[in-house]
């Protein structure tokens, strides 16, 4: 017995376009909206989108200004990791009812980015945006080297 359709024998292809949405900007709602629903549906197996740049928040450190504030790198990135992290905060009761209590670290725009502290100097803080520029921008592609 065999299944009345290959695995790739069903497909259902669509084009998002719009006059006045980047190609980055139509990948991120293909990503985040449409691939979700589709996906709810049942029977539906995968949603393999494709074409246009996959959004990311890039943070561009100025060496110079690293320098300056004597901030490493590894600095940044702990920081930057620290202020993105959810958190569990236990749970407390009242009136019979368990409420669960987490900390959202979440990160949601480039303002918010250049806000995060990372270090200190004369007892002043220094925020990422002291040391850096913070933009939205299209990821970029990795590539594997293969040594033998």
């Amino acid at each position: 017995m065999s299944p009345l359709y290959s695995p790739s024998g069903l497909v259902y292809r669509y084009v998002l376009e719009s006059p006045d949405r980047t190609p980055q900007e139509l990948h991120t709602f293909e990503d985040w909206i449409i691939e979700r629903a589709y996906r709810s549906v049942p029977g539906v197996a995968d949603d393999s989108g494709f074409g246009g740049t996959t959004m990311q928040y890039q943070v561009l450190l100025d060496p110079a200004r690293l320098y300056n504030y004597h901030i490493p790198v590894v600095q940044v990135l702990n920081a930057l990791t620290a202020n993105n992290a959810n958190t569990g905060g236990g749970f407390y009761s009242q009136g019979g009812q368990f409420y669960y209590v987490r900390g959202l670290g979440l990160l949601r725009n480039t303002d918010d980015i250049g806000d995060v502290v990372v270090g200190s100097q004369k007892r002043r803080p220094v925020r990422v945006k002291d040391i850096a520029n913070v933009e939205i921008g299209p990821r970029t592609p990795t590539r594997r080297i293969w040594l033998q």
